[in-house]
């Protein structure tokens, strides 16, 4: 009874004996040797790049500390007192015309912000329309 379940490389044990020939590879020495080298390999690689992680950030924070220490000093901005006291207010000419045309562009503003809404209700409406007629 146990035989009927026992399946050894997804086979069952009669017909493992007849065709153990053709489903087993020999044992290789070379490519085990190849693939140990290979893996060696990579974990070496892995070891340099965790160690350029940890050691080229310094390296390059050197690198930046000397260039700024190669720039000659820069003598401090004199602290210039400023003026607290209430200057007049600055002339600008065409201040009229700025003001009305800023007051004429918000009134625009506000009549867009009314019509637009309506506007792309009636687009929707006539993208049905259509959809429908040519449906």
């Amino acid at each position: 009874m146990a035989s009927s379940s026992l399946l050894i490389n997804g086979m069952k044990p009669s017909i493992l004996s007849s065709t153990e020939q053709q489903d087993i590879e020999p044992f290789d020495a070379n490519l085990l040797a190849r693939v140990q080298s290979l893996h060696q390999e990579i974990e070496q690689q892995i070891l340099n790049i965790t160690s350029a992680r940890r050691s080229k950030p310094l390296e390059a924070a050197t690198v930046i500390k000397q260039s700024y220490s190669s720039i000659p000093d820069v003598p401090p901005l004199p602290e210039s007192v400023v003026d607290t006291t209430a200057s007049p207010p600055l002339a600008i000419p065409r201040d009229d015309e700025i003001k009305e045309t800023f007051t004429n562009g918000m009134k625009v503003l506000k009549d867009l912000k009314k019509f637009v809404p309506a506007t792309s209700a009636k687009v929707e409406r006539a993208k049905e329309v259509v959809n429908h007629v040519y449906s």
